[in-house]
């Protein structure tokens, strides 16, 4: 529970306080967010399969790498553009994740540090850095997701952001 209340705080402060962007478009694997894209470009990348989901919605998943380390991915596609990409990845791969995006991307729109409990009292250190594009998407990558036990890479489109939330709930 105190994890998902510091990834919303942090979400929100990441929103407001926004004033640099990445150097570059925000991608996973070349696919860029906010772009149209389709189930064959997504299953391009190694391991991913798509099927249609509600409406005009795909989602894909399957497992990928991200910094060397195998991840397992969702993907959405919706109304034929890149709308969210998830990934939960060691949490080991944290710090490799970052050096390369910070070298691809610039220095992160935000970076921030809170402590996070696990089921069984130990507290734990989480780092989590996020960048934005032009357009409002996000970037974002926690040392710990919804557990210790994996890190989490969301990619995802402002309008996706504000429609459905920062997928931790």
């Amino acid at each position: 529970m105190r994890l998902l209340i510091a990834a919303t705080a942090f979400l929100m402060a990441a929103h407001a306080s926004s004033s640099t962007f990445a150097r570059e478009p925000l991608n996973f694997n070349g696919l860029v967010i906010g772009e149209p894209s389709s189930p064959a470009a997504v299953e391009s990348l190694d391991g991913m399969k798509c099927a249609p989901a509600v409406a005009q919605m795909v989602l894909c998943k399957g497992h990928t790498l991200i910094a060397g380390r195998g991840g397992n991915a969702h993907i959405v596609i919706a109304d034929g553009i890149l709308a969210r990409v998830s990934v939960g990845f060691p949490p080991a791969a944290f710090n490799n994740i970052v050096d390369g995006l910070t070298g691809k991307l610039g220095k992160p729109t935000s970076d921030t540090r809170a402590t996070v409990e696990n089921r069984m009292g130990g507290t734990f250190e989480n780092r989590t850095v996020a960048w934005r594009d032009g357009r409002g998407n996000l970037l974002r990558v926690s040392r710990y997701g919804i557990s210790i036990d994996e890190g989490s890479y969301m990619l995802v489109t402002l309008s996706d952001l504000e429609r459905f939330g920062d997928g931790n709930k």
